[in-house]
């Protein structure tokens, strides 16, 4: 009796285990959320969201601290660079997923020539433009002015620089033309 008690417990432990484990493998079918997709990672800071100088400061600030790899109070080449490359990836892949969800037209849906020819001029101007954006290197040679490193002093200064240059009307706060010019100073993304 004490054995087949035992058997019935074991045979339960297993099959409940089995469960679990299953559970634990089943894949997950649920996509982001359009908040969770629009929220840049951690790793990544959003230019488009510096409004004051002292969003500017605070986004110097932060910048230096991600791309201060070792927390050694100076961004070397080498963090400069692997910083440098998550904000342009993830700000391609952001401009990727804003074509991709741009309006087409309607399938079997003549679009004027005038238009088309405008469409294709721009595709054309923005490929030009990504092929004369600066390296991650170049970034990186124009902030330390030929020094080894990066100081988080200098960094600030620098993005308090590109906000005075955006700030086209000299009132202290950037509205949206303002903001992409400052996103197109901080990592040479061509303003729209």
């Amino acid at each position: 009796m004490i054995v087949r008690i035992l058997s019935a417990v074991s045979v339960a432990a297993i099959a409940g285990g089995i469960a679990i484990a299953q559970d634990d493998m089943t894949p997950q079918t649920t996509a982001p959320s359009a908040e969770e997709m629009t929220v840049p990672p951690q790793n990544v800071l959003d230019a488009l969201a510096v409004t004051t100088k002292d969003d500017a400061r605070e986004y110097g600030q932060k910048e230096f601290t991600l791309a201060d790899a070792d927390a050694d109070g100076k961004i070397s080449q080498d963090e400069f660079v692997a910083f440098a490359a998550a904000q342009l990836e993830y700000q391609s892949a952001e401009d990727a997923a804003t074509l991709a969800s741009a309006e087409t037209p309607v399938e079997g849906a003549t679009v004027a020539s005038d238009v088309a020819e405008t469409v294709v001029a721009e595709a054309e101007q923005a490929e030009e433009a990504a092929t004369d954006e600066p390296t991650p290197e170049e970034f990186f040679v124009a902030l330390s002015d030929g020094k080894d490193t990066i100081n988080e002093k200098t960094l600030i200064k620098a993005r308090l620089a590109s906000f005075d240059e955006a700030d086209a009307n000299d009132d202290n706060a950037l509205d949206d033309a303002e903001k992409a010019q400052f996103a197109a100073l901080v990592w040479g993304k061509a303003s729209s």
